[in-house]
């Protein structure tokens, strides 16, 4: 459950893009007379085209304030509690792994195309560790998870994330440890990065 313009409480579910959009199922005789007008509908639907594939779709419903916890389930998942007054709040902002490359070590020269904001290579080069630019963050050092963890046993009423989310804007160079987020295929091709449905998962 999401807070949308005004407030307004609206139950949220990603599905595979085609779809169809979960059920939204009352239980018990409150929350069936509380959804008995409530529908459910598409918010938006993305593509499966690169280099911004979302091949998803997100489906949406405006629940009433008044709908009592664990009286309704969307998609087979009980749905929390609508807070009126919250008190514990939780406040994220900054989230993403950052890797931001410009050199992954491999490139002698760039074209001016970019991709996610990053120069892409014009002319490929053997590996040298002296080539290497770039912001680069390990995965093990991105603590977005025991963050997170610990902030869930606080039990909050809302959590608030004031923004940026997508540090990932390419791929990770040699030694830098974050090469799991790489196409295991073919590097410049974007694995668990850039702004796309892989990238944005990972995250």
């Amino acid at each position: 459950v999401v807070y949308g313009p005004g407030g307004v409480p609206l139950a949220r579910a990603v599905v595979a893009r085609g779809e169809p959009c979960p059920t939204l199922a009352p239980q018990g005789d409150i929350s069936a007379l509380l959804l008995s007008n409530v529908s459910v509908e598409v918010r938006a639907e993305g593509t499966d085209v690169l280099p911004f594939a979302f091949p998803v779709r997100v489906c949406e419903a405006q629940l009433p304030r008044e709908l009592p916890g664990n009286s309704a389930t969307f998609g087979g998942r009980p749905l929390p509690a609508i807070t009126r007054n919250p008190s514990k709040y939780v406040l994220l902002g900054d989230t993403g792994l950052r890797v931001k490359p410009r050199n992954l070590g491999t490139c002698a020269r760039f074209a001016q195309e970019k991709l996610y904001g990053i120069k892409q290579c014009a002319e490929i080069v053997p590996f040298s560790p002296d080539l290497v630019k770039g912001s680069y963050q390990a995965t093990v050092q991105w603590p977005l998870e025991s963050i997170t963890d610990r902030a869930a046993e606080e039990r909050p009423d809302v959590v608030v994330h004031v923004g940026d989310y997508l540090y990932r804007q390419g791929p990770c160079a040699q030694g830098e440890g974050c090469e799991d987020i790489n196409n295991a295929v073919d590097v410049s091709m974007p694995g668990q990065w850039g702004d796309n449905w892989n990238g944005w998962f990972a995250d």
